[in-house]
């Protein structure tokens, strides 16, 4: 009877093991793909932005940099890169890079609200649909700053004495979701048109912002 008991625990241990032998096979080979994507295209970027005269600012290989920034973007981050030219120093020319990332974003999720919001079929003029937009990519390039993360900077010595800047930057999907919610939010509140439109914002704030980073 023991030895009976024994040989089923045998069979429910293999077919388990067998059962995650399944599962991870896929996973493993779409992982393996998604590296060998990130580092591909690391490479690729890196030979172009030595090219033209760039090289990492901070400490370590550029191409491994890239490689986390192309990962990140893989996994399901947002992935941007911020542009500066001709500034008198690096420093500046970095955050002005990022600044202009921000605004990007600003701009990108700008128009998906606006698609949002025409979407609804509601009878929110055009000029009220500008003054709801206008005030939430404004909210949101102030607060996605803080969310911004910067994986590979490289930098580019010009004349007289300036700098150009290329900086490769991620927002990670969470963060963003939270942000546009909140700037969505303040910005009915602002334009006034949360307490008219009360139950709309309510599918936008718990539904229609849900449906809209979905369909990023």
């Amino acid at each position: 009877m023991k030895a009976n008991e024994n040989m089923v625990m045998k069979r429910i241990v293999i077919m388990a093991l067998m059962a995650l032998t399944a599962v991870s096979a896929p996973l493993s080979a779409r992982q393996s793909k998604e590296v060998k994507d990130a580092a591909k295209a690391a490479k690729e970027t890196a030979r172009s932005l030595r090219k033209d005269g760039f090289a990492p600012l901070e400490y370590g290989d550029g191409t491994v940099q890239l490689e986390k920034y192309f990962s990140r973007v893989n996994a399901g981050c947002e992935g941007f890169v911020g542009t500066a030219d001709g500034f008198i120093s690096v420093n500046l020319a970095k955050m002005t890079a990022q600044v202009n990332v921000a605004n990007e974003y600003a701009l990108a999720s700008g128009g998906r609200v606006r698609g949002r919001v025409v979407s609804t079929g509601s009878r929110i003029g055009e000029e009220q649909v500008d003054d709801i937009v206008a005030a939430y990519e404004r909210l949101i390039c102030r607060d996605i700053r803080g969310d911004l993360m910067t994986c590979a900077t490289f930098v580019k010595s010009e004349r007289g004495g300036r700098y150009s800047v290329r900086v490769f930057c991620v927002v990670d999907e969470d963060a963003a979701h939270s942000a546009s919610l909140k700037a969505m939010q303040r910005s009915l509140e602002e334009t006034g048109m949360a307490e008219e439109y009360g139950s709309m914002v309510s599918d936008w704030i718990d539904e229609g912002m849900d449906k809209m980073e979905a369909g990023r």
